[in-house]
């Protein structure tokens, strides 16, 4: 159960998000009030990549919802991942088909992301290759999302990375571990579905963008967890302004630290509290 929750508000740096107007003014203010309808595109192919358990290349999608009307040619993004332990889930699982609409009423761009499911249950490696294809999918996702920017008139310099449960890990990872700092597990172990190395995390899935990383300018992280937290603070491109949602009797993802779903053969992740004190 998620209960007793705790709310962390840490400001690393503060959001550069330009109003238009005074928060004193009667009229709705654009970020702050829902001042829009919503426009939805469901099933925009994003990335084509190897799937757990798949001998080739499928195809995976991305929900894009923009505020209707919107005369502002590029918008911040939020890019949200559903949670589902990397097992199950779906971009238009609860809480997507509310949360999505409501930062478009904003005036944001809101963008739900499909990414790659599976992995062994009993085999740490197998569980941190999940992470680790879920980090490669995001990529994918903001370098299409740069790539194609004027079309959905997104401000590539204002993109903020949100999920739940195994999305908060993905966001985790990708903001704060460097490529060194993967578990060797990416590259291929024993024989099976998991001998395969699954290659550098800016190169799979597309060529987008040059294949460059996409660093996010703010995060929203609901009940996540890292595998460690020294990955936090190692380089320039780690202060990026943090907010955490984290109950302190979760008892599948660890809010201090352990391991999810208090399975042996997860590896221990580090939960919000540590994650926490060390971006302080």
């Amino acid at each position: 159960m998620r209960i007793r929750s705790f709310l962390f508000i840490l400001s690393v740096l503060p959001f550069t998000f330009s109003l238009n107007s005074s928060a004193q003014s009667c009229d709705p203010v654009r970020y702050i009030d829902p001042i829009f309808d919503v426009t939805t595109t469901l099933g925009v192919e994003y990335q084509q990549a190897r799937p757990y358990a798949g001998l080739f290349n499928q195809p995976y999608h991305l929900d894009i919802y923009e505020p209707e009307g919107d005369t502002v040619t590029h918008r911040p993004v939020i890019v949200f991942q559903f949670g589902g332990g990397y097992l199950i889930g779906d971009k238009l699982f609860p809480p997507a088909p509310t949360y999505c609409p409501r930062w478009a009423e904003l005036g944001y761009v809101c963008v739900s992301i499909n990414y790659r499911l599976g992995f062994s249950a009993v085999s740490t490696g197998s569980a941190e290759r999940a992470v680790y294809r879920g980090v490669q999918d995001l990529q994918a996702a903001l370098r299409f999302l740069c790539e194609f920017s004027d079309d959905y008139g997104i401000d590539t310099n204002r993109i903020i990375v949100t999920g739940n449960s195994a999305g908060a890990v993905s966001t985790f990872h990708s903001t704060f571990m460097d490529p060194s700092q993967a578990p060797p597990s990416y590259q291929g172990f024993g024989i099976g579905l998991d001998s395969y190395s699954l290659g550098g995390v800016f190169d799979s899935g597309n060529n987008y963008w040059n294949n460059e990383e996409v660093s996010a300018a703010g995060i929203i992280c609901n009940w996540g967890a890292i595998l460690d937290t020294s990955f936090i603070g190692d380089g320039a491109d780690d202060w990026v302004p943090t907010i955490m949602f984290h109950g302190t009797e979760d008892d599948l993802v660890p809010y201090v630290e352990g391991q999810p779903f208090d399975s042996p053969f997860f590896p221990t992740v580090l939960g919000s509290y540590l994650i926490n004190e060390r971006l302080d």
